[in-house]
C-alpha cells in the first residue's frame, strides 16, 4: 500500500456562484404564492418567499441581511442544505416546469455577507457550559452571549465546527465557507477549550457547582457497526475515513474500496474514495429506489463508483479477509473482495455519558435527570440535517432563560 499527497485537500477550490443577473432571473420565476409552501416546510423558518420578494423588488441589501437574520449559518446552509427535501420539494413552480433554485439564491445572498449590527444585552452573573463545539454549540453560545450570558465550550477535537470540518468533504464545504459563518459567532463572552473531552479531561464533579446551566450539543457521534467488523484492519468507519480524507496531507492508496451504506455520508465516502482508489464499489442492503441519500448526493456518488451492488447485507469475513455478504431477500451468499471497507450505515446517540444526565430509551432522550441540563442539535432533532439541528436552538435558549428566571 503506497502513500501519496492527498488530492482531496482544498488548495485549488474555486467557488461557483451564479452571478447577480442569473440570480435575479431565477428569483423572477417565483410564483409569489399566497400560501408559500417553500417557507412552511423549512425547519429553520428561513422564509425564502420573503428574501426572494425583497430581491425581486430590488432590495438586494435587505435580502442579504434577511438571510442572516433568519439563519446565522446561511452561507454554510447555502452549500449543503438538502433543499430538495424542504423548500424546493414544495415549490409549486415545479408543477409548471422546474422548481426555483432557492438554495442557489440563498447562497448568493449569504455570500454578500451583509449582517446587521448585533446588540448585546449587559452581562449578568450567569455562566453556561456547552459540551460540543459544532455548529449548534457555536450558535447556542452566540445566542446566549447576546442575551448576557457567558459560556464555555468544550470541544474534544482540535478545531471548532464538528461534522462540518470533520466529515463533509472539502470539495463540498471548504474551510473558507465554514469560517465565513462560524468566525463571526465568537466573541469575548465565549471561552473555547479545544482538545478537551467531557468525562475524561473534565468531569461532572469538576463543573457541577461552577455553571448555572450545562447544554449538550454533541451530535450523533457513535457509529453503527457489526460485531464481526469491530477492530478489523480492513474496516474503517465513515467519519474516520472522511476525517482522514479531509485533514491528512498524505493518504494511503488502495486497489479497491467498498463503501457500505446508502446515506448522504455514504455518497461522500464514495466520492472521496474515487481519488485514492483504483476501483470504488458501493453496496446497499436494499433496492436502488430505497437509497436514503438526496438527489444531489446520489448523482455525486454514482459518478464516483465503478459498480453499485444492491440487496446485500454484511455477514462475515472469509478465511483470507474478504467480506461475505448475504442476499437481503434470500440465503445465498456473495464474497466482495476489497483492500478497504468503509462502513457508513448510520450514527447513534453516545449514551455512555449522556445516560448520567438524561433518561434515554432506545436511543432517544425522553427526559432530564436534573433541571439545569439541556440538549440541542442532532440528539434532539427529527431530521439529521444541519437545518433541522439548528432549528432546535431557539427553544432551548428559551428553556434556559426560563429556568434561570431571566428575561
Amino acid at each position: 500500500m503506497a502513500k501519496k499527497n492527498n488530492p482531496l485537500i482544498e488548495d485549488n477550490y474555486q467557488e461557483e456562484l451564479l452571478d447577480l443577473t442569473q440570480i435575479q432571473a431565477e428569483a423572477k420565476r417565483c410564483l409569489n404564492c399566497k400560501a408559500p409552501r417553500c417557507s412552511l416546510m423549512c425547519p429553520m423558518q428561513c422564509e425564502p418567499h420573503r428574501f426572494i420578494a425583497l430581491l425581486n423588488s430590488g432590495n438586494i441589501e435587505e435580502a442579504a441581511k434577511f438571510v442572516y437574520e433568519k439563519n446565522l449559518l446561511s452561507y454554510i446552509c447555502g452549500h449543503i442544505c438538502p433543499s430538495e427535501k424542504y423548500c424546493e420539494k414544495n415549490c409549486l413552480r415545479g408543477r409548471i416546469d422546474r422548481v426555483v433554485k432557492v438554495r442557489e439564491i440563498h447562497r448568493y445572498l449569504a455570500s454578500l455577507n451583509r449582517r446587521d449590527e448585533e446588540e448585546f444585552q449587559p452581562l449578568n452573573n450567569k455562566h453556561a457550559l456547552i459540551i460540543g463545539g459544532g455548529p449548534v454549540g457555536l450558535v447556542m453560545a452566540h445566542k446566549l452571549a447576546k442575551r448576557g450570558l457567558k459560556s464555555t465550550i468544550l470541544e474534544k477535537s482540535l478545531y471548532l465546527g464538528g461534522a462540518l470540518r470533520q466529515q463533509i468533504p472539502a470539495f463540498r464545504l471548504p474551510s473558507s465557507v465554514i469560517e465565513h459563518d462560524l468566525n463571526p459567532l465568537l466573541n469575548e463572552r465565549i471561552e473555547v477549550k479545544l482538545n478537551t473531552t467531557f468525562g475524561k479531561d473534565v468531569t461532572y464533579e469538576d463543573i457541577k457547582d461552577k455553571y448555572y446551566a450545562t447544554i449538550f450539543t454533541t451530535g450523533l457521534d457513535k457509529a453503527r457497526t457489526y460485531n464481526f467488523m469491530k477492530n478489523h484492519p480492513k474496516v474503517v468507519l465513515a467519519h474516520d475515513f472522511l476525517k482522514m480524507c479531509r485533514h491528512e496531507l498524505d493518504v494511503d492508496t488502495y486497489d479497491k474500496i467498498v463503501v457500505i451504506g446508502g446515506s448522504d455520508t455514504a455518497m461522500d465516502c464514495l466520492a472521496s474514495a474515487k481519488s485514492i482508489a483504483k476501483e470504488v464499489v458501493g453496496v446497499y442492503r436494499r433496492e436502488k429506489e430505497r437509497l436514503r441519500a438526496n438527489k444531489e448526493s446520489l448523482e455525486m456518488g454514482f459518478k464516483a463508483v465503478d459498480d453499485f451492488i444492491f440487496n446485500r447485507t454484511p455477514l462475515r469475513f472469509d478465511e483470507v479477509g474478504n467480506m461475505v455478504f448475504k442476499n437481503y431477500y434470500g440465503e445465498e451468499e456473495e464474497t466482495i473482495p476489497a483492500s478497504l471497507y468503509v462502513l457508513a450505515i448510520g450514527v447513534l446517540i453516545d449514551d455512555s455519558y449522556l445516560k448520567n444526565f438524561f433518561e434515554i430509551v432506545e436511543g432517544i432522550i425522553k427526559g432530564k435527570k436534573m433541571p439545569n441540563v439541556f440538549y440541542a442539535g442532532d440528539i434532539s432533532s427529527p431530521d439529521k440535517t444541519l437545518v433541522s439541528a439548528l432549528s432546535t436552538v431557539e427553544e432551548v435558549v428559551k428553556e434556559i432563560f426560563e429556568y434561570l428566571k431571566l428575561d
